[in-house]
Parts: C-alpha cells; sequence; structure tokens
C-alpha cells in the first residue's frame, strides 16, 4: 500500500505542478495583453494629444487671422474718418479765409 500512497501523491503532486504551470502561462498571457493594451492605449493618447495641439494651433491661427483682419477694417475706417475730418477742415478753412478776406476788403473800402 505504500507504494500506491506514494504513486499517488507523485500523482497527485504532477497534477499540482501542471495545474501551476498552466496558471503561470495563463497569467503569463494576461500579462501580455494587458501590456499590449496599456502600449495601444498610450498610442491613442499620445495621437489625440498631438491632435489636440494641431486643432489648437489651427484655432490660434484662425483667431489671429481674424483679429488681423478686424483691425485692418478699423484702421482703414479710421483712415477714412480722419481724411473725411482733413477735408472738413480745409473746406472749413477755405470758408474762413474767404470771409476774412471779405471783411479786409470792405474795410478797405470804407
Amino acid at each position: 500500500m505504500t507504494g500506491q500512497n506514494g504513486a499517488g501523491t507523485l500523482d497527485a503532486v504532477q497534477r499540482l505542478e501542471a495545474a501551476l504551470g498552466a496558471r503561470t502561462e495563463k497569467l503569463d498571457a494576461a500579462d501580455a495583453l494587458v501590456a499590449e493594451a496599456r502600449a495601444e492605449a498610450e498610442a491613442l493618447l499620445a495621437a489625440a494629444r498631438r491632435d489636440a495641439e494641431l486643432a489648437a494651433d489651427r484655432r490660434r491661427r484662425e483667431i489671429l487671422d481674424d483679429a488681423m483682419r478686424e483691425a485692418s477694417a478699423i484702421r482703414q475706417a479710421a483712415a477714412a474718418e480722419a481724411e473725411e475730418l482733413r477735408a472738413k477742415l480745409a473746406a472749413d478753412r477755405d470758408e474762413l479765409a474767404e470771409e476774412l478776406a471779405g471783411i479786409v476788403l470792405a474795410g478797405a473800402e470804407a
């Protein structure tokens, strides 16, 4: 009986070792899957960051372009308004010069 008990124990130990080996293989496979998923997630995250940076740069350029166009329009409107004021001032000056000349001439005749 001792022989059979020893054989049974050996068989149980061998089954336990096989089960542990299978478990280790499964854990190694799971670790590999986790590492692969982690690497894929990191790659996706890096791509998302690059896309976000590109989108932010594009939006920043759009905002700056809009601001430059608006500033140019404001400068043009201000230049047109300044030209109108110069023309009005020149007309007012000419009118005052004519009035002054009329006064001077009227005074000289008197």
